[in-house]
């Protein structure tokens, strides 16, 4: 598979190497979001920038370099330099199962010199899709500060990188680490990343900035099990960190901070992002066996009562039953009846007397997709004995079944 990122290099202020009088080349921003990153299938935006005025553009070439994950910074290609906007597509992408992010930055050359790079623009390749940040509601948070300060949870999914969550750090001395913030997704999803931005208003001090964190996934937002992944994210620069992993399915996502990047007491961001996807449940295509099945005889007749499979979430509900016979209890099996759905008897008027029968009930529904018709497993089998017309108490009744051995209890005249 080819995967393909067009990078368009807008928003990128790089100054040109000194060659005589001091000159800059300049795109055009968007304000918040480097809009030259398209979404391709499989690939997710979430480069950031800070806002800056369009320049004219002067000088020869612009180096893009690429990282991936963790690994080196390398050069992936030179272009002309150009007023305007210039483009770009990638098409050396690792074609690799597991999710992977891929950081661009861009260089001003001329000659042999360079500028300093650009700010960074980061995009997830494969695995599950960014939420939009209105899908997901931040539910609860260790600490968050009010006075002096706007730090509520619900800063870190406006989607405004101005605006942030912070812990609690006034009055009196502020909690220690951990720091955590609780997101819920509204449903129960396949879990396999988390985007993290730091605060972009404190551009002195970048307070709050997480460097050691834990991430943890659960269906239940008041008991958490053992972190689905763990780091510590460099900074600077203090642009969007993107960590994927194993997906992991669950409705409530845990951000723990466990170190601030200057060794502070608190934790802060300005957003925090999940990528997710519904979770895909199979249609069930089991049907349940039939339990508690009894025969009684009563004159030359055998009533016949069961009780309806217990109801579990992957199996499929019974539209109705057969039973089947079998004469001397080695005969073959063959079908005496069926009932509907809500009928859990029936009567046996065909016995002949001084004769054993056996039984059991199959249950039965249409497959979901296909409508064709899909059985349970034969119920535990019954047997009782027709002695020749006389009002019967011989009557058999399972007592137990393991899978392996099957316990009837019957009494005889």
């Amino acid at each position: 598979m080819s995967l393909r990122i067009l990078v368009l290099l807008l928003g990128l202020l790089v100054p040109l190497p000194s060659h005589g009088a001091s000159r800059t080349i300049g795109w055009d921003w968007d304000g918040t979001n480097i809009s030259g990153l398209r979404d391709q299938p499989g690939l997710r935006q979430s480069g950031r920038a800070r806002k800056a005025s369009p320049r004219r553009a002067t000088g020869p070439t612009f180096l893009i370099q690429r990282q991936i994950d963790t690994a080196p910074w390398t050069d992936v290609a030179t272009v002309p330099a150009q007023a305007g906007s210039s483009a770009w597509t990638d098409t050396t992408l690792p074609d690799q199962a597991q999710p992977y992010t891929v950081r661009y930055r861009v260089l001003a050359r001329q000659d042999t010199a360079a500028s300093p790079p650009s700010p960074e623009l980061a995009v997830s390749v494969g695995g599950a899709p960014r939420l939009p940040q209105s899908s997901v509601k931040a539910i609860a948070v260790d600490s968050f500060q009010t006075e002096f300060d706007d730090g509520r949870k619900e800063n870190a999914l406006d989607g405004n990188p101005m605006t942030y969550w912070h812990s609690q750090w006034s009055p009196g001395a502020p909690k220690p680490h951990p720091h955590w913030i609780v997101l819920d997704l509204g449903q129960r999803m396949t879990v396999d990343g988390l985007a993290y931005l730091p605060r972009q208003d404190d551009v002195n001090d970048r307070n709050g900035t997480i460097t050691r964190y834990e991430v943890y996934i659960s269906d239940d937002p008041n008991t958490w099990g053992a972190a689905v992944t763990s780091g510590t994210w460099a900074w600077p620069p203090f642009g969007e960190q993107i960590v994927r992993f194993q997906a992991v399915p669950g409705r409530y996502v845990k951000l723990q901070s466990l170190a601030e990047w200057k060794g502070k007491a608190w934790a802060a961001a300005a957003e925090v992002g999940v990528y997710a996807e519904p979770v895909t449940t199979p249609p069930a295509t089991h049907v349940g066996t039939p339990r508690a099945v009894t025969a009684v005889q009563t004159g030359t007749v055998v009533l016949l009562t069961w009780q309806a499979p217990p109801v579990v979430t992957t199996d499929l509900a019974p539209s109705g039953y057969m039973l089947e016979r079998r004469a001397g209890g080695t005969g073959a099996w063959g079908e005496i009846g069926r009932t509907e759905a809500l009928g859990l008897t029936w009567t046996d008027k065909a016995v002949q007397a001084a004769q054993t029968y056996s039984y059991h009930v199959l249950a039965w529904a249409p497959h979901p997709q296909t409508g064709a018709t899909l059985w349970s497993d034969p119920s535990a089998e019954v047997t009782v004995i027709v002695t020749g017309g006389t009002p019967g108490p011989v009557a058999c009744v399972t007592e137990s079944f393991d899978g392996h051995t099957l316990l009837v209890r019957c009494t005889l005249p």
